[in-house]
């Protein structure tokens, strides 16, 4: 998913990345389709177990007042030149000002060199 400017709202919305500090696939209505998303991009972050075993995570957030933070123009709600070409190029790095829900959810589990099912 391509975010845009004006996808940037003062709404509930989720966000789903890798990690707990970068949320790169958003804003989405419910929480399902934010996973969904980090899992079709491979935006998941895998942690060994025992017994040759790989467990891939998603890590999501429910937040408001999603507003793009941009080195060229400082933060803002309407993208400038420089924004734009980061949205374009998936540069993108998201603040959020309010913060409900956050939770890490396990989305695959196998052993090494295997298709790792949820």
């Amino acid at each position: 998913m391509t975010v845009q400017a004006k996808d940037l709202q003062d709404e509930w919305s989720w966000w789903a990345g890798s990690n707990d500090e970068c949320f790169s696939c958003g804003p989405f209505g419910t929480k399902e389709d934010a996973i969904a998303e980090a899992v079709a991009q491979g935006d998941v972050y895998e942690a060994d177990e025992p017994g040759d075993i790989i467990v891939e995570y998603v890590h999501v957030i429910e937040t408001k007042g999603t507003f793009y933070d941009c080195d060229e123009c400082g933060t803002v709600q309407e993208a400038c030149d420089g924004c734009k070409s980061s949205l374009e190029q998936g540069e993108a790095t998201f603040q959020f000002k309010q913060v409900r829900n956050a939770d890490c959810v396990e989305v695959g589990r196998g052993k090494i060199g295997e298709t790792r099912t949820a």
